[in-house]
């Protein structure tokens, strides 16, 4: 299992990632953004984040992202452009 946060949700990605960290929540976090600035990444990447994703992305650079947080054979819903819905079958080495 893993958390995938957008940089700007709402104005609190990075604050929310905060906020895991210190009720000691172990969740890996992957970041994702469409608005990337300098220094935004070694940000993320300070704050414990596994994977950084600038948007757009590819489908499969999100699935290598998640591939390792994955049960050794997991379905994954992935919606595309909040109308698309996807299913993929990842597998964990």
């Amino acid at each position: 299992m893993c958390l995938l946060l957008d940089v700007r949700m709402h104005g609190i990605g990075f604050q929310l990632r905060e906020v895991l960290i210190a009720s000691q929540t172990t969740v890996p976090v992957i970041f994702t953004t469409g608005h990337d600035r300098p220094g935004m990444e070694g940000q993320a990447l300070n704050l414990g984040a596994v994977a950084y994703l600038r948007k757009p992305f590819e489908e499969q650079a999100i699935l290598d992202a998640i591939q390792p947080f994955c049960s050794k054979s997991s379905w994954v819903q992935i919606f595309w452009n909040n109308d698309q819905k996807r299913t993929r079958r990842v597998q964990s080495h």
